[in-house]
């Protein structure tokens, strides 16, 4: 991930991540992890168009471990949602068998 500031004029500015929403399962996800700001103790990330944005309340700038409490956010949300989708897959072959209906793999994914 690369990080830019938000304002460039301020060493203690907002950072920036560009996401590539077609290398993560959705915007959905990166929106439950701007909810998940408040569980990064001074870290706090919001989602505003195709970025993260990472603000530290104590002034100190985005570090490393920073940047990798967000990656295991990430991950964890990301296998999240990679099981739910599982698991509705899973669901509607239970229910095309049941019912005699043939799904082709590529209709049951999100």
């Amino acid at each position: 991930m690369q990080l830019e500031k938000l304002n460039p004029d301020h060493t203690e500015a907002p950072y920036k991540i560009a996401c590539d929403f077609d290398s993560v399962p959705s915007k959905s996800l990166m929106s439950k992890l701007g909810k998940a700001g408040d569980k990064f103790g001074t870290l706090s990330v919001t989602v505003k168009d195709d970025y993260l944005i990472l603000e530290d309340s104590n002034q100190k700038g985005i570090n490393k471990s920073s940047i990798e409490m967000v990656n295991k956010k990430i991950k964890e949300l990301y296998d999240e949602e990679q099981k739910a989708q599982d698991e509705r897959g899973d669901m509607l072959r239970t229910i095309a068998s049941d019912t005699g209906l043939h799904l082709e793999d590529e209709s049951i994914s999100s």
